[in-house]
Protein backbone atom coordinates (compact mmCIF):
# COMPACT_ATOMS: atom_id res chain seq x y z
CA UNK A 1 0.00 0.00 0.00
CA UNK A 2 1.41 3.60 -1.08
CA UNK A 3 0.02 6.91 0.13
CA UNK A 4 -0.10 10.25 -1.52
CA UNK A 5 -0.75 13.45 0.55
CA UNK A 6 -3.28 10.98 2.70
CA UNK A 7 -4.85 9.27 -0.10
CA UNK A 8 -4.29 5.14 -0.12
CA UNK A 9 -3.47 3.07 -3.22
CA UNK A 10 -2.12 -0.13 -4.45
CA UNK A 11 0.61 -0.84 -6.84
CA UNK A 12 1.89 -3.56 -8.58
CA UNK A 13 4.45 -2.25 -10.17
CA UNK A 14 3.90 -5.20 -13.18
CA UNK A 15 4.75 -4.39 -17.08
CA UNK A 16 6.39 -0.55 -18.01
CA UNK A 17 5.96 -0.71 -21.67
CA UNK A 18 2.72 -0.25 -21.77
CA UNK A 19 0.15 2.57 -20.30
CA UNK A 20 -0.63 1.75 -16.49
CA UNK A 21 -3.94 1.18 -15.66
CA UNK A 22 -5.56 3.61 -12.58
CA UNK A 23 -9.05 1.78 -10.88
CA UNK A 24 -11.51 4.26 -9.26
CA UNK A 25 -14.06 2.35 -7.45
CA UNK A 26 -17.95 3.79 -7.08
CA UNK A 27 -19.66 4.71 -4.28
CA UNK A 28 -19.04 4.27 -0.79
CA UNK A 29 -16.39 1.33 -1.70
CA UNK A 30 -12.51 1.72 -1.63
CA UNK A 31 -9.48 -0.71 -3.59
CA UNK A 32 -11.20 -3.48 -2.35
CA UNK A 33 -14.52 -2.85 -4.17
CA UNK A 34 -12.51 -4.20 -7.10
CA UNK A 35 -12.14 -8.02 -7.71
CA UNK A 36 -8.69 -9.53 -7.17
CA UNK A 37 -8.55 -9.97 -11.26
CA UNK A 38 -8.93 -6.09 -11.83
CA UNK A 39 -6.59 -5.66 -9.32
CA UNK A 40 -4.05 -7.31 -10.85
CA UNK A 41 -4.63 -7.47 -14.40
CA UNK A 42 -1.81 -9.74 -16.46
CA UNK A 43 0.60 -7.70 -18.22
CA UNK A 44 -0.18 -4.22 -17.18
CA UNK A 45 0.87 -2.11 -14.09
CA UNK A 46 -2.41 -1.75 -12.40
CA UNK A 47 -2.79 1.23 -9.65
CA UNK A 48 -6.06 0.65 -7.60
CA UNK A 49 -6.52 4.06 -4.92
CA UNK A 50 -9.00 4.73 -2.56
CA UNK A 51 -10.86 7.88 -2.93
CA UNK A 52 -10.85 10.54 -0.01
CA UNK A 53 -13.09 9.98 2.88
CA UNK A 54 -12.64 6.02 1.68
CA UNK A 55 -11.09 2.73 2.58
CA UNK A 56 -7.43 3.77 4.25
CA UNK A 57 -7.32 7.58 2.48
CA UNK A 58 -7.70 10.28 4.68
CA UNK A 59 -9.83 13.47 4.62
CA UNK A 60 -13.25 14.04 3.69
CA UNK A 61 -15.49 12.40 1.03
CA UNK A 62 -15.22 14.95 -1.67
CA UNK A 63 -19.11 16.36 -2.64
CA UNK A 64 -18.94 16.87 -6.49
CA UNK A 65 -16.77 14.68 -9.12
CA UNK A 66 -14.92 17.56 -10.04
CA UNK A 67 -13.31 17.84 -6.68
CA UNK A 68 -12.45 13.69 -6.62
CA UNK A 69 -11.06 14.27 -10.16
CA UNK A 70 -8.91 16.62 -8.61
CA UNK A 71 -7.97 13.79 -6.19
CA UNK A 72 -7.01 11.43 -8.16
CA UNK A 73 -4.32 13.89 -9.89
CA UNK A 74 -2.45 13.98 -6.78
CA UNK A 75 -2.45 10.27 -6.31
CA UNK A 76 -0.88 9.76 -9.76
CA UNK A 77 1.38 12.90 -9.66
CA UNK A 78 2.58 10.85 -6.35
CA UNK A 79 3.25 7.74 -8.17
CA UNK A 80 4.89 9.75 -11.04
CA UNK A 81 2.07 8.43 -13.77
CA UNK A 82 2.18 11.11 -16.34
CA UNK A 83 -0.22 8.93 -18.80
CA UNK A 84 -2.74 6.04 -17.82
CA UNK A 85 -6.01 4.54 -18.82
CA UNK A 86 -8.57 5.27 -16.17
CA UNK A 87 -11.49 2.54 -15.51
CA UNK A 88 -14.09 3.80 -13.07
CA UNK A 89 -17.18 2.43 -12.15
CA UNK A 90 -20.14 4.28 -11.13
CA UNK A 91 -19.30 7.17 -9.83
CA UNK A 92 -15.65 6.38 -10.43
CA UNK A 93 -16.75 6.89 -14.49
CA UNK A 94 -18.06 9.96 -13.53
CA UNK A 95 -14.57 10.89 -11.85
CA UNK A 96 -12.27 9.03 -14.49
CA UNK A 97 -14.12 11.01 -17.64
CA UNK A 98 -14.08 14.12 -15.52
CA UNK A 99 -9.75 13.48 -15.23
CA UNK A 100 -9.93 13.20 -19.08
CA UNK A 101 -11.39 16.13 -19.47
CA UNK A 102 -9.41 18.16 -17.50
CA UNK A 103 -5.98 16.30 -18.49
CA UNK A 104 -6.87 14.67 -22.50
CA UNK A 105 -3.00 14.23 -23.01
CA UNK A 106 -2.86 12.29 -19.72
CA UNK A 107 -5.32 9.99 -20.32
CA UNK A 108 -4.46 6.74 -23.03
CA UNK A 109 -7.79 5.28 -22.75
CA UNK A 110 -11.27 5.59 -20.43
CA UNK A 111 -13.29 2.86 -19.13
CA UNK A 112 -16.51 3.44 -17.74
CA UNK A 113 -18.51 0.75 -16.16
CA UNK A 114 -22.38 1.20 -15.00
CA UNK A 115 -21.56 5.06 -15.13
CA UNK A 116 -24.04 7.46 -16.73
CA UNK A 117 -25.26 11.19 -16.76
CA UNK A 118 -28.45 10.55 -15.29
CA UNK A 119 -28.44 7.25 -12.95
CA UNK A 120 -32.18 6.85 -12.45
CA UNK A 121 -31.75 7.19 -8.30
CA UNK A 122 -35.38 7.29 -6.61
CA UNK A 123 -35.98 10.80 -4.63
CA UNK A 124 -36.95 8.38 -1.67
CA UNK A 125 -33.34 6.99 -1.36
CA UNK A 126 -32.13 11.06 -0.98
CA UNK A 127 -34.93 11.54 1.88
CA UNK A 128 -33.34 8.25 3.79
CA UNK A 129 -30.11 9.33 3.32
CA UNK A 130 -31.18 12.54 5.53
CA UNK A 131 -32.76 10.76 8.44
CA UNK A 132 -30.30 9.37 10.68
CA UNK A 133 -32.50 7.05 11.85
CA UNK A 134 -32.84 5.35 8.26
CA UNK A 135 -29.76 3.16 8.14
CA UNK A 136 -31.48 -0.40 7.85
CA UNK A 137 -33.96 1.30 5.15
CA UNK A 138 -30.96 2.78 3.10
CA UNK A 139 -29.15 -0.58 2.95
CA UNK A 140 -32.27 -2.53 1.96
CA UNK A 141 -32.86 -0.03 -0.77
CA UNK A 142 -29.20 0.29 -2.39
CA UNK A 143 -29.09 -3.72 -2.19
CA UNK A 144 -32.75 -3.92 -4.39
CA UNK A 145 -31.01 -1.24 -6.64
CA UNK A 146 -27.71 -2.61 -7.30
CA UNK A 147 -28.30 -6.53 -7.33
CA UNK A 148 -30.38 -9.16 -9.51
CA UNK A 149 -32.49 -11.53 -8.01
CA UNK A 150 -30.35 -14.19 -8.98
CA UNK A 151 -27.26 -12.98 -6.99
CA UNK A 152 -26.13 -15.36 -4.48
CA UNK A 153 -26.08 -13.78 -0.81
CA UNK A 154 -22.58 -14.36 -0.70
CA UNK A 155 -21.60 -12.06 -2.96
CA UNK A 156 -24.13 -9.54 -1.91
CA UNK A 157 -22.78 -9.57 1.70
CA UNK A 158 -19.08 -8.86 0.34
CA UNK A 159 -19.95 -6.07 -1.70
CA UNK A 160 -22.29 -4.56 1.45
CA UNK A 161 -19.37 -5.47 3.27
CA UNK A 162 -17.41 -2.72 1.39
CA UNK A 163 -20.27 -0.44 0.40
CA UNK A 164 -21.37 0.31 4.14
CA UNK A 165 -18.51 0.30 6.09
CA UNK A 166 -17.93 3.89 4.86
CA UNK A 167 -17.49 6.67 7.08
CA UNK A 168 -20.27 9.02 8.05
CA UNK A 169 -21.51 10.78 5.99
CA UNK A 170 -19.57 9.21 3.03
CA UNK A 171 -22.40 7.56 1.21
CA UNK A 172 -24.41 10.56 1.52
CA UNK A 173 -22.44 13.00 -0.19
CA UNK A 174 -21.64 9.98 -3.28
CA UNK A 175 -24.88 9.60 -4.07
CA UNK A 176 -25.42 13.20 -4.31
CA UNK A 177 -22.34 13.52 -6.71
CA UNK A 178 -22.81 10.93 -8.87
CA UNK A 179 -26.60 12.28 -9.05
CA UNK A 180 -25.68 15.86 -10.28
CA UNK A 181 -22.68 15.27 -12.18
CA UNK A 182 -23.40 15.39 -16.09
CA UNK A 183 -21.40 14.32 -19.11
CA UNK A 184 -19.55 16.59 -21.67
CA UNK A 185 -19.83 16.06 -25.09
CA UNK A 186 -17.90 12.89 -25.32
CA UNK A 187 -16.82 13.73 -29.12
CA UNK A 188 -16.10 16.71 -28.89
CA UNK A 189 -13.81 17.05 -25.96
CA UNK A 190 -12.25 13.73 -26.04
CA UNK A 191 -12.13 12.93 -29.68
CA UNK A 192 -8.91 11.12 -29.19
CA UNK A 193 -9.54 9.34 -26.21
CA UNK A 194 -10.47 5.40 -26.79
CA UNK A 195 -13.37 4.70 -25.15
CA UNK A 196 -14.98 1.38 -23.57
CA UNK A 197 -18.45 1.69 -22.68
CA UNK A 198 -19.51 -1.25 -19.99
CA UNK A 199 -22.98 -2.16 -18.59
CA UNK A 200 -25.06 -5.04 -17.23
CA UNK A 201 -28.24 -5.80 -18.71
CA UNK A 202 -30.37 -5.66 -15.81
CA UNK A 203 -28.94 -2.37 -14.37
CA UNK A 204 -32.00 -0.59 -12.20
CA UNK A 205 -29.59 2.67 -12.27
CA UNK A 206 -28.07 2.95 -15.80
CA UNK A 207 -30.47 1.80 -18.60
CA UNK A 208 -29.00 0.12 -21.67
CA UNK A 209 -30.62 2.92 -23.65
CA UNK A 210 -28.09 5.13 -22.35
CA UNK A 211 -25.56 3.12 -23.29
CA UNK A 212 -26.70 2.90 -26.50
CA UNK A 213 -27.39 6.86 -26.57
CA UNK A 214 -23.81 7.00 -25.78
CA UNK A 215 -22.08 4.92 -28.44
CA UNK A 216 -24.34 6.22 -31.01
CA UNK A 217 -22.69 9.87 -30.06
CA UNK A 218 -19.47 8.52 -30.17
CA UNK A 219 -19.68 5.47 -33.04
CA UNK A 220 -15.87 4.59 -31.86
CA UNK A 221 -16.08 3.67 -28.51
CA UNK A 222 -16.22 0.16 -27.87
CA UNK A 223 -19.16 -0.84 -26.30
CA UNK A 224 -19.79 -4.30 -23.90
CA UNK A 225 -23.16 -5.86 -22.28
CA UNK A 226 -22.94 -8.29 -19.54
CA UNK A 227 -26.01 -10.61 -18.36
CA UNK A 228 -27.43 -11.77 -15.63
CA UNK A 229 -26.27 -8.92 -13.11
CA UNK A 230 -27.19 -5.26 -12.24
CA UNK A 231 -25.31 -2.47 -11.02
CA UNK A 232 -23.38 -4.61 -8.87
CA UNK A 233 -21.47 -5.74 -11.76
CA UNK A 234 -17.96 -5.85 -9.79
CA UNK A 235 -19.45 -8.74 -7.33
CA UNK A 236 -22.03 -10.32 -9.56
CA UNK A 237 -19.83 -11.15 -12.57
CA UNK A 238 -16.15 -10.38 -11.62
CA UNK A 239 -14.31 -12.68 -14.47
CA UNK A 240 -16.35 -12.04 -17.40
CA UNK A 241 -15.62 -7.83 -16.67
CA UNK A 242 -12.11 -8.71 -16.21
CA UNK A 243 -11.98 -10.88 -19.17
CA UNK A 244 -14.37 -7.92 -21.13
CA UNK A 245 -11.88 -5.28 -20.45
CA UNK A 246 -8.71 -7.04 -21.52
CA UNK A 247 -10.50 -7.70 -24.64
CA UNK A 248 -11.46 -4.09 -25.03
CA UNK A 249 -7.47 -3.29 -24.36
CA UNK A 250 -6.77 -5.77 -26.94
CA UNK A 251 -9.08 -4.12 -29.47
CA UNK A 252 -7.71 -0.44 -29.06
CA UNK A 253 -4.23 -1.94 -29.03
CA UNK A 254 -4.51 -3.77 -32.78
CA UNK A 255 -6.38 -1.27 -34.08
CA UNK A 256 -5.60 0.78 -37.04
CA UNK A 257 -3.18 3.88 -35.95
Amino acid sequence: MQTAEGYYYTDTLGEMSKDPVVLIHGIGGSHSSWPAAMRKLQGRRTIVLDLPGHGHSECSACQTVAAYARSVESVLRAAHIYRAVLVGYSLGGQIALQFGINHPNQVAGLGLIACSSEPAIPTKLFELLNDPSAAQAVRSMVSSLMFVLETSSLKIEEMEKVLFSARKGTISADWRAFHEYRFPDLEHDLREVPLWLCNATDDRLISGRTLRELKRRRPSSICTFIDRCGHGILAEQPLLLARALEMAFLQVENSPA
